[in-house]
């Protein structure tokens, strides 16, 4: 079979969370969490480069939520609302 020319779409797939997450109040810039489940996220948050892996984001009710240059890796996402959206996204191509 001959492979491919060019990248692959992304696999789909369910986020690999352990059965026990650590509770941790908002995000900060340069965040490195691991195994965490984030809670208290209201208001402008500010979580540029940071490093979520396998986190859970549930409930979450932002004015904005800046994850640029952000790197998550098996992180749940659920129920998540914000106010404002940074206008040109995505970029042009």
């Amino acid at each position: 079979m001959a492979r491919a020319r060019g990248p692959l779409p992304p696999r789909i797939s369910a986020p690999d969370l352990p059965a026990r997450l650590e509770s941790v109040r908002g995000l900060e810039p340069r965040a490195d969490l691991l195994g965490s489940s984030v809670v208290a996220l209201d208001g402008d948050v500010d979580a540029a480069h940071s490093r979520l892996t396998e986190c859970a984001i549930a409930a979450a009710s932002v004015s904005r939520l800046d994850l640029s240059g952000a790197t998550l890796t098996d992180v749940e996402i659920s129920t998540l609302r914000a106010r404002a959206s940074r206008r040109g996204w995505p970029p042009a191509r």
